[in-house]
């Protein structure tokens, strides 16, 4: 009789000394957190054991690409010429989508499609919708503008939470896991039902 084969599948035990951060599972924690992304030049603030894999997917691909592709920070990485994770020219693109999709709205009338792309050379372009084009052309606009939306407004303030809550994790991880710390921990994993948290503050007067 032949021996029975045995399929090995990798078993992946929860070695972290706490869950995570965000979601409060018990991992796996197979990858390293980078607090600021690589993308945007850090290669030291890091997180090991605290934040999931599932957790830093989900911030990677839904947080971070679109902050990182879609708004000011884009703009200024752009600007500024630093290179992606593996190395490429960065591009910002800040084109409204077609329709208005989720919660806070994506689209302005007042709001011009504009990209920005760092070259070889060391210049940045811009590139710009015909119809502004024409408009500036024929005198009735004097530049474009770039509106911050409701959806952007949420989407940078959820990747600034995130950046916070895992730099007092650096260090002091137990306060970083308390109460006070609920809703900001809410906020940046699942957004916060209508509620637009403000990045900005400032004074009249």
């Amino acid at each position: 009789m032949a021996r029975p084969e045995f399929i090995r599948r990798p078993v992946y035990l929860n070695t972290a000394a706490y869950p995570c951060l965000f979601c409060s599972s018990h991992g796996p924690f197979k990858t390293v957190e980078h607090i600021i992304p690589e993308s945007l030049g850090n290669d030291d603030l890091l997180l090991t054991g605290h934040v999931c894999d599932r957790c830093q997917n989900y911030f990677g691909t839904k947080i971070e690409k679109y902050v990182l592709s879609k708004s000011p920070i884009a703009v200024w990485r752009t600007m500024l010429r630093t290179a992606t994770k593996k190395g490429k020219r960065p591009l910002a693109d800040i084109s409204q989508p077609t329709k208005d999709r989720g919660i806070f709205p994506q689209k302005s009338i007042r709001h011009d499609d504009v990209i920005f792309e760092s070259h070889d050379d060391e210049s940045t372009s811009v590139s710009l919708d015909s119809e502004c084009i024409k408009a500036i052309l024929s005198g009735n606009k004097t530049g474009f503008q770039v509106v911050f939306s409701p959806h952007m407004l949420s989407m940078i303030g959820r990747f600034l939470c995130k950046v916070g809550l895992e730099l007092i994790c650096l260090t002091d991880p137990e306060v970083a896991r308390s109460i006070k710390f609920n809703r900001c921990r809410n906020y940046a994993r699942n957004g916060e039902g209508k509620m637009l948290w403000p990045i900005l503050l400032y004074q009249e007067g």
